[in-house]
């Protein structure tokens, strides 16, 4: 060796390395708790019977490999990772790694447990949790309880939970996190059918599904699917299906909390006071943007959207680019403002719900750059009552047609800075050379103009997508016969003002023309 080789290495021999992080293997062999095999049970140091037991070996940094089978009993249930900073991994992934906790009525049990300050440094991955029960009594988190701690959850699915508060989750004063996860069929007595948020602390949810969660208990605070209680929570590209709140917000009740919804939408959800899709209330500040309330169900002054004082104080809510439609059937409504509360919505849509929107003397609703059913007698310019020929609202579909009086209507000040797509995640300001330009330029836009609503119409060379799908095809060519045997305006392809044969030929044009 050479002197410059000498010391190379005494630098090296000289620095201090951190530990390399162990994995602790789990692998019950043959206990009457598991049910599964694995190469490991043959290892000399043989695994750890249970996956607590793992947990309680481990270190921060290490990794505990749980092997494939099923999981149960003392030790893989109530579980508890004492604040460590560890990864406890499915070995061969959801599919093949499960905990059933066992759960009853007269024997509650949970899976997991964070209560010491864990934060995303400590990780979950790779598990199915099945049969998690809380007493519907007392319980909370039929899955999960986070009181303190930073947590990151992706890619989830919480299903059939069940508890008094927070069927799948509850959470105290923490920072929580949920990417790609749906919570499916969870039930509370009391309140957060799928997740409560209580206490403080800070929520968000991206690309996350709720659907046919409830609450049971009249007398309980509701939030069939969420319940966010002196919080800071963010929904983006959230879906909101088929909940039901035993009394307040069947999908989503934020009450003296701070909300943000973005690209949200909110369908068939139910409750029988105050609000059947998203209510917002006791001092709650709010914004949506492009959110779609369709087919909410619920009693009389009932609103797919509530804004309310309720027991406290002001509410206030500033909206943009939202639609509500057939909300309600023969009783509920699409927005109701109650109390001293306030709603300030720009270049949104309101048209076929059950009845009007509802506001008491004493609240704040303002509407511009709105198309709404019967008009509107508050401040605000620029709206009109107009039917914004929805692509095919009897399937759901409540894209803007290419003849839709809500196209290049609405005004680009409105939107948030940094919104440039719509509910689809298409471009927003997108300009129709056959619509003039009514509404207000400026913003990100530019000199294009906003269409009203949560959907933007696409590309004006689309014009025979009469149903708004991104295609072009025999579906498209059916509607138009429809709309050409009724006479109906959508037909007008030559905007003169007739429907004729020229407009067949005219559709025609644009159906060989495709997208």
């Amino acid at each position: 060796m050479n002197r410059k080789t000498l010391s190379f290495l005494a630098v090296i021999s000289g620095t201090t390395f951190p530990a390399l992080a162990d994995t602790i293997h789990v692998a019950p062999c043959g206990d009457d708790s598991w049910t599964g095999a694995s190469p490991v049970c043959a290892a000399p140091d043989g695994p750890k019977r249970t996956i607590q037991a793992g947990i309680d070996a481990s270190t921060d940094g290490d990794i505990v490999l749980v092997a494939d089978g099923v999981y149960r009993g003392s030790g893989n249930r109530d579980m508890d990772y004492g604040g460590r900073a560890i990864t406890l991994r499915g070995a061969g992934g959801a599919s093949a790694c499960i905990i059933d906790c066992q759960g009853s009525a007269s024997e509650p049990h949970r899976a997991f447990h964070f209560h010491n300050e864990e934060t995303t440094a400590s990780v979950l991955e790779g598990f199915t949790i099945q049969n998690a029960f809380e007493p519907t009594d007392v319980g909370f988190g039929g899955a999960i309880i986070c009181e303190t701690g930073v947590v990151l959850i992706q890619g989830c699915i919480f299903r059939g939970n069940q508890t008094y508060v927070g069927g799948a989750i509850y959470a105290g004063p923490s920072e929580l996190e949920f990417v790609n996860c749906d919570f499916v069929d969870n039930t509370a007595t009391h309140s957060g059918g799928a997740i409560a948020q209580d206490a403080g602390g800070t929520i968000v949810f991206t690309n996350c599904t709720f659907r046919h969660n409830t609450t049971t208990n009249p007398a309980g605070n509701g939030g069939g699917g969420v319940i966010c209680a002196s919080a800071e929570a963010s929904f983006d590209r959230c879906l909101f299906v088929d909940n039901s709140g035993a009394r307040i917000g069947g999908g989503l009740w934020a009450t003296g909390s701070a909300v943000s919804l973005t690209d949200c939408t909110f369908i068939g959800n139910s409750a029988p006071n105050r609000a059947s899709g998203c209510a917002l209330s006791a001092g709650t500040t709010a914004a949506l943007v492009n959110c779609l309330f369709a087919s909410n169900t619920g009693a009389p002054g009932v609103g797919a959207l509530w804004v309310g004082d309720g027991l406290c104080c002001t509410s206030s809510v500033i909206m943009a680019n939202c639609t509500f439609s057939r909300n309600g059937t023969s009783s509920g409504t699409g927005v109701s403002v109650t109390q001293t509360s306030a709603l300030v919505a720009s270049n949104c849509i309101y048209w076929d719900n059950a009845s009007p929107i509802l506001t008491e003397p004493s609240t704040l609703v303002w509407f511009s750059h709105s198309d709404i059913e019967g008009g509107w007698s508050g401040s605000g310019s620029g709206n009109m009552n107009a039917d914004p020929l929805f692509a095919d609202p009897d399937a759901g579909n409540f894209r803007l047609s290419g003849f839709s009086p809500c196209i290049d209507s609405g005004d680009n000040t409105a939107l948030p800075a940094g919104v440039t797509t719509n509910l689809d995640g298409y471009p927003r300001f997108r300009d129709d050379p056959w619509t003039p330009d009514t509404g207000v330029p400026g913003g990100a836009g530019g000199s294009t103009i906003v269409d009203m609503g949560a959907y933007e119409r696409q590309d004006p060379s689309c014009t025979a997508d009469l149903n708004a799908d991104g295609l072009v095809d025999f579906s498209d060519y059916l509607e138009f016969l429809n709309l050409f045997g009724a006479d109906d305006p959508r037909a007008d392809f030559n905007h003169d003002g007739l429907v004729d044969f020229s407009d067949y030929l005219e559709f025609l044009n644009h159906y060989d023309a495709g997208c």
